[in-house]
């Protein structure tokens, strides 16, 4: 077991600073690292759709135009992305919006069923209810900054996982040098019964 952990150590450790590391550059970029993974994303769609292109028009290993339409829809699709990556930011928000509230509507519906039927707890649910609807509708009427919200907290969860996995395997660290001087931890195979 002391021979296992000692090997995990450097991954683990090496994932804690990766998730510190990418939590940092979503607080710090935000919105400027979404938009430049989108711009990636639409140049290799390019990439992918002129290869189809070039096996349609170059090779022309078969009369089929399914390479032609998937090129030219890839091609088109890449070319979006690069020259307007906050359309697709705004309208995956503004998506998101709306199934919050579509969603948040059919809560404080099954709340109220509740309250006819004497449920006692349906005000839980209708708060619920009214919170999931104020998130939709910041999600709709306020797109980007919603997405920047987003990042900032995603960024902020990935520290404290970095942060929890360090502190694990300090703890770790701790009890195998304790094993180590205590004679009572014998290494040995684990064997099921």
């Amino acid at each position: 077991m002391k021979t296992f952990l000692k090997e995990s150590q450097k991954e683990i450790i090496l994932g804690a600073l990766f998730y510190i590391l990418i939590g940092l550059a979503l607080i710090i970029f935000d919105i400027s690292i979404l938009t430049t993974c989108i711009k990636v994303i639409g140049g290799i769609l390019i990439l992918f759709g002129a290869y189809q292109l070039y096996v349609f028009f170059i090779r022309r290993l078969n009369l089929s135009s399914i390479p032609l339409i998937f090129g030219v829809f890839l091609c088109a699709i890449g070319f979006l992305l690069i020259r307007n990556p906050h359309f697709i930011i705004k309208t995956a928000s503004i998506c998101t919006g709306i199934i919050l509230i579509f969603n948040a509507v059919i809560h404080i519906q099954a709340s109220l069923i509740q309250k006819d039927y004497g449920y006692d707890k349906w005000k839980g649910g209708l708060i619920y209810s009214a919170i999931l609807l104020i998130i939709g509708c910041i999600f709709f009427f306020s797109p980007i900054k919603s997405a920047q919200t987003v990042l900032k907290i995603s960024g902020v969860l990935l520290i404290i996982q970095g942060l929890v996995l360090w502190i694990t395997q300090h703890r770790i660290n701790s009890f195998i040098k304790k094993a180590d001087q205590s004679d009572d931890y014998i290494e040995g195979e684990y064997k099921e019964l």
